[in-house]
């Protein structure tokens, strides 16, 4: 467990430099190597995707929600359950 990192794009794409700052950390890098870096927004002009119906939501989140729970248990992180 301690050998991996699982990232959530959500939090990559909310604070890349956290983020990335927490994948230095796990490989053992310095932190402040992040303030060498530029960090390119790609892909930030592409058109806005249209909201999931409701319908749709409910049958993904149905169907996912124990591989989730299992997920957030095994890294004991609440937010790998994507209640919000």
């Amino acid at each position: 467990r301690e050998q991996i990192l699982v990232v959530r794009m959500e939090d990559y794409a909310k604070d890349r430099k956290v983020v990335l700052n927490e994948v230095f950390k796990h490989l053992g890098l310095p932190a402040q190597t992040i303030r060498h870096m530029k960090i390119e927004r790609k892909n930030e002009s592409r058109k806005k995707v249209p909201l999931m119906l409701n319908e749709t939501r409910k049958i993904l989140d149905d169907f996912y929600k124990p591989y989730n729970e299992e997920l957030a248990d095994l890294l004991s992180d609440k937010r790998f359950l994507w209640e919000t």
